[in-house]
Formats: structure tokens, C-alpha cells, sequence
């Protein structure tokens, strides 16, 4: 079969990646996107040191099902990018989801607009009626958009709509895929992907990031060996996960300073002098556990606010009106809807997780207050 072939220069950014950024939707109670907090958080993770900002993930409620809505964010973030990117450091990826037939038609569009990559959710393995794709027919629904734009798996957890997947599914999407993010949040789902693509012959042209906010630091800093010949090793390059799409600038200067101690640098320098690698993964993640409202209370399942704590911080950080801004989930069949809202007492666990990731310099306010104003001026932020 026909793939569709992978620009050289983006192959050559993805390799090189560490941030990955699933980009928050901006949407107002109205329905219509907010544009100027659209450009205002686009422009942060660029000056961040994202390597590709993404449309249409999870942390952009899979732009709620709607093409149109949808276009114009693959437009938003491609000039964004085109203008302020002036490292030449980024890349243009998307992600598809819902329903096996809008994930086609969200390829189409991500291919039209001229993006590079395109991250294809476990939603996508599902049909309009309901009906789940086996592992075969999920192969060639992502060979038939490998047709259209070169493709990146997605082990999304089952808590937000993901499925468990075979190792034989991973060793043939790897046949033509670039990577995958890995974000089943368990580690022995997470050692079944990375064993996958040690044993690959097409190893060393995968990508893999990890999606696992429970184990950030623990997957950066780990090293899967071919267990034939331990000689040949995988590791995890980048984070493309929600944790990110927050305090990008630290979670980034984080994950380099984790893979080069992973890779043989001493703990000579901040965080490590004063706390071990499991004690930062420990503040990581339970920062984390606040912010994707993780918590398994009485009647109410974790994740049931999973992108809510992404709003509230990206507010608190930039001054935006958390008030203006709707968080709404559509499924698969473009009708059912649920929305978030928030719970007693989340707000309150974001707020003193992240003070004590603020004491080890894991988050962005003092970045984000040398900045600010002149984000806001280079967008025109007042007159959007």
C-alpha cells in the first residue's frame, strides 16, 4: 500500500522532540471559539519550546466533534506557528478522533491545511452506530489514513475513552506509522507498546512519547532493551500529554533535564540536588492526580473533570476569565453530550499540588510574568 510520505525536515523536529503539546480548546459558553485566548495560549507553548502544538487531542475535547470548528484551529495554530516560530524548531501535527468516518474526514483536513502528522485516537476505532472496529478493521482504518497524511498511534486509557490493545496491533501499525504517545496509564500496557517497537525493524524511525500522567518522569527516564540483544535499546524522546499543556515551559526544561540524566549526566543541578528522580516523579504526578481530578470519590469516577484543571491553571497563569470558557464533551455519534464543570474542592487540591511543585521550580508563574505583556502585544490580544 501507498503511505503517504513524511516531510524530511518535520521527521528530522520529531526526532529531536521533548514537548509535544495538546493544545486546550478555548470555547465560550456561545460555542464559538475565544480566538484571542486561542492565539494568547498557542504563542505560550511556542515561546515554551513546544516542538508542535496540536489541534483536536484530548485536552481539546477532540474539538467536540465538529470539522468546521475544527478547520479553523488547524488554520489558528499553522500561522501561529508560521509567525513566531523563529527557531525552526516546530512541526505541524493534529489529532483525529471521534467516529471511524469523521477521523477521515478530520485527516482530509489536517492533510489540506498542510500539517505533517497526524495523531489517530482509539475514538476513531469506533463506528457512527456505536460499534467497536476489531484490531484488524483499526489497521486499516489507520493504513487508509497513512493514504491521506503520515500517522501516529495513540494508547489512549479507558477512563476517557481508550482500549486495550494487543501487542501483535502495535508491531503492524509500526510498519508504517512514525511513533505512538503511550497513555494507558499502566505500566505493564506501557512496557507491551515499548517492547513492540524495541523488537521493530523500523525502530529507530518510531517516535515514542509518553501519555502517562501517573509516570512522566519514571517513563522519560527509562530504557527498554531488545531482550535478544541488550545492546539494542528504545526510549521514550518526548511528552505529548495534558500535564504539558500547563507550566509547559517547566514541564520542558523538566523532561530534557530527566532524559540527560537518563542518558549519563550526574544529578549536579536543580531538582536533583535536593530530591531523587522518585521523589520529583512523586510531586509530578501528584500534581497531576489533582489536575486530571484522578481522585475515585463517591459517585463520582476519576476523570470525570479531565480537562477542567487544564482551564482553571491556563487561567490562573495567564489572567483569563475561567467564567467565559466551556468545557463540552460530544461522543463518537455527534449527539450525546456531557458537560464539565468542576466539583467541590478541586480547585482547591490544583491550587496545593502545584504549590509544591512551585517549590521545586515546576511551574510557570514567574516565566509566564516576564512574558505576559509582551505575548499579549505581539497578538494584539486587547482587539481580537
Amino acid at each position: 500500500m501507498q503511505y503517504a510520505p513524511m516531510d524530511p525536515t518535520a521527521n528530522k523536529r520529531l526526532h529531536s522532540a521533548t514537548g509535544l503539546i495538546p493544545s486546550p480548546l478555548m470555547m465560550g459558553v456561545d460555542g464559538r471559539m475565544i480566538e484571542r485566548y486561542q492565539r494568547l495560549i498557542t504563542l505560550y507553548y511556542i515561546k515554551s519550546g513546544a516542538s508542535a502544538v496540536i489541534p483536536g487531542a484530548h485536552t481539546g475535547q477532540f474539538a467536540r466533534n465538529d470539522l468546521s470548528l475544527y478547520k479553523d484551529w488547524l488554520q489558528l495554530v499553522k500561522e501561529m506557528t508560521g509567525r513566531f516560530d523563529n527557531d525552526g524548531r516546530m512541526f505541524l501535527m493534529a489529532a483525529a478522533g471521534g467516529n471511524n468516518e469523521h477521523a477521515m474526514k478530520m485527516a482530509e483536513a489536517a492533510k489540506a491545511n498542510g500539517y505533517h502528522l497526524l495523531m489517530v485516537a482509539p475514538t476513531a476505532f469506533e463506528k457512527p452506530d456505536g460499534e467497536q472496529l476489531p484490531e484488524e478493521g483499526a489497521i486499516k482504518l489507520m493504513q487508509e489514513i497513512a493514504g491521506i497524511i503520515p500517522v501516529y498511534g495513540f494508547y489512549l486509557q479507558k477512563a476517557v475513552g481508550g482500549r486495550e490493545l494487543s501487542s501483535g496491533f502495535w508491531s503492524e501499525l509500526f510498519d508504517f506509522s512514525y511513533g505512538a504517545k503511550i497513555a494507558p496509564f499502566k505500566v505493564a500496557e506501557t512496557d507491551k507498546v515499548m517492547n513492540a517497537a524495541v523488537r521493530h525493524g523500523r525502530r529507530d524511525e518510531l517516535v515514542m512519547s509518553t501519555g502517562n500522567d501517573d509516570g512522566i518522569v519514571r517513563d522519560l527516564s527509562s530504557i527498554w532493551h531488545h531482550p535478544e540483544n541488550v545492546a539494542t535499546y528504545k526510549k521514550i524522546q518526548a511528552g505529548l500529554l495534558g500535564h504539558y499543556a500547563t507550566d509547559t515551559y517547566s514541564n520542558i526544561r523538566l523532561a530534557e533535564d530527566v532524559k540527560w540524566v537518563r542518558d549519563g549526566g550526574s544529578l549536579t543541578k536543580e531538582p536533583f540536588i535536593s530530591h531523587s528522580m522518585g521523589g520529583i516523579g512523586s510531586v509530578v504526578s501528584n500534581m497531576n492526580f489533582a489536575l486530571f481530578d484522578a481522585d475515585d470519590l463517591p459517585r463520582k469516577p476519576p476523570y470525570q473533570n479531565s480537562v477542567f484543571g487544564v482551564h482553571y491553571r491556563l487561567a490562573k497563569l495567564l489572567g483569563l476569565d475561567a467564567k467565559m470558557m466551556a468545557i463540552r464533551w460530544v461522543g463518537p455519534d455527534g449527539k450525546t453530550t456531557r458537560v464539565e464543570s468542576g466539583r467541590a474542592g478541586l480547585e482547591l487540591e490544583i491550587d496545593n499540588q502545584y504549590q509544591i511543585g512551585m517549590e521545586l521550580g515546576l511551574t510557570d508563574e514567574e516565566f509566564i510574568r516576564q512574558n505576559l505583556e509582551q505575548w499579549k502585544a505581539m497578538i494584539d490580544f486587547k482587539h481580537i
